[in-house]
């Protein structure tokens, strides 16, 4: 089954090794990591001279590992009670995230730089193929504080260079902070950090010195799968 999007494609085979088979094929580029390139052979072209040529393309591949999709840091002072996974009050949402980037890879970055993670999801489609969103639940809120307010991160390395947006994590029908309805926005300024309906944050940003923050809105952001 082929998804062509823009200059790229998602191949799903029926069984794991297939993909072996495909690889044994491709040449490979050590670098940091290992790069995998499939010469196609492209149909004949005629020249100015009407001499037709052959050509052979470089496609890479870029196979996908499903247990590189979850990371969970173990700790033996962590909790391993399934409720510490879904305190959506400690994750945040990023994106785009490059297709060579794991979990663990999130998780070894986000914690570097901002605090302690518990854990890392790459969000994927239907068959666990990644679609360039994660999810990270930090260990405390002093480091999601730190995430969110940053509000995004620019990744240098051998294998890409990306600038990740960092968005909360707001779950789909999530509750306002100060009323009943449904939240739709969010303020990520550190005198805030909630979740407000559209009427709410009129009433508590109208006046200075609130009405300087920026609201943040709900994204495509899939429910991390715990």
């Amino acid at each position: 089954m082929l998804f062509i999007v823009k200059g790229f494609c998602h191949v799903v085979y029926r069984e794991s090794r297939s993909v072996s088979e495909l690889l044994k094929h491709c040449t490979r580029q050590q670098r940091s990591t290992i790069d995998y390139f499939l010469h196609i052979h492209m149909l004949p072209t005629t020249t100015g001279l009407s001499i037709r040529t052959t050509r052979f393309k470089p496609i890479q591949v870029v196979p996908w590992n499903v247990k590189d999709n979850v990371y969970v840091m173990q700790n033996e002072n962590i909790s391993n009670n399934a409720t510490s996974y879904k305190d959506w009050s400690r994750t945040i949402f990023v994106s785009p995230l490059h297709g060579k980037m794991s979990a663990f890879s999130l998780s070894t970055i986000m914690s570097n730089v901002f605090g302690t993670v518990l854990m890392a999801q790459i969000n994927t489609d239907k068959y666990g193929y990644p679609t360039g969103t994660g999810t990270v639940l930090f260990c405390d809120s002093h480091s999601y504080m730190r995430a969110v307010a940053a509000g995004a991160i620019d990744i240098k390395c051998d294998c890409f260079h990306k600038l990740l947006d960092i968005d909360p994590f707001l779950r789909e029908n999530e509750p306002c902070a100060f009323c009943p309805l449904v939240a739709d926005l969010f303020c990520r300024n550190f005198h805030c950090l909630r979740s407000y309906c559209k009427q709410c944050w009129v009433n508590r940003h109208g006046s200075k010195p609130l009405a300087d923050h920026q609201p943040a809105t709900r994204r495509q952001q899939p429910l991390p799968h715990i």
